[in-house]
């Protein structure tokens, strides 16, 4: 399995209001059935910008269906780069999720060099990101994400380190989220060959912290009054 705080980075401050509103708004979704179309990528993530490019103009040619939501482009990221000796291995796929509805002439416009995949359904935590693409923001809604994502699933996670899911973010026409697989439907979307790279001095600090945090919450009786409901995307 992979690095699962994926782009978890230190970070950027967002108003105390904006903040517990975004906390708010964490919730559980059923992925339904999909195909996705993705490259595999390992090096920097910053460098990810130029793929990013390359992906909105392959959007423009499949702009009906991607205004109709049967288009999304998404990331994965596996690897925290703060984390990992050599940044320039960081692993993530990138692509477009597809609906099982669109047509044929979709397969066709998305073009060559890129891998076809039919991911089964998955649940994930949630959480909505107001600005697309803003990587500031992103930071601040994985933070918030993967504090109630241990919180919720600590007794799942418990013992298993550092090395459990991607992080997500989809940008379809009617919303940006940032998103995290729950134990145990994460192996629904591994699509990277490559193995874990070797974590830096503050990467292994990190992995006992975070091992020590979810020690803590899988010791925590569970909230009754959280809801637990999924909700289906």
């Amino acid at each position: 399995m992979k690095a699962l705080l994926g782009l978890a980075a230190i970070g950027a401050g967002i108003p105390a209001v904006g903040y517990l509103y975004l906390r708010s708004k964490v919730t559980e979704e059923v992925f339904p059935e999909a195909y996705f179309y993705f490259k595999e990528h390992q090096s920097c993530y910053k460098s990810l910008s130029k793929e990013f490019e390359i992906l909105e103009k392959i959007k423009e040619r499949l702009r009906s269906s991607f205004d109709g939501g049967l288009i999304s482009i998404m990331g994965l990221y596996y690897d925290n780069p703060q984390l990992i000796k050599d940044p320039n291995l960081c692993r993530a796929t990138l692509g477009f999720w597809a609906s099982k509805d669109i047509p044929q002439s979709v397969h066709e416009k998305i073009g060559a060099g890129f891998t076809y995949k039919t991911v089964s359904s998955f649940r994930a935590m949630t959480i909505p990101m107001p600005f697309c693409k803003s990587r500031c923001l992103m930071n601040t809604c994985t933070r918030i994400l993967m504090k109630q994502y241990i919180e919720k699933y600590a007794k799942e996670l418990e013992g298993k380190g550092i090395h459990q899911a991607p992080i997500g973010e989809m940008y379809s026409a009617k919303r940006s989220i940032v998103f995290v697989p729950v134990p145990g439907d994460a192996k629904k979307v591994d699509f990277v060959k490559a193995s874990d790279p070797e974590l830096n001095m503050e990467g292994r600090a990190y992995e006992r912290k975070y091992e020590h945090e979810v020690k803590v919450a899988a010791a925590k009786p569970i909230d009754p009054h959280k809801p637990s409901e999924s909700k289906k995307k």
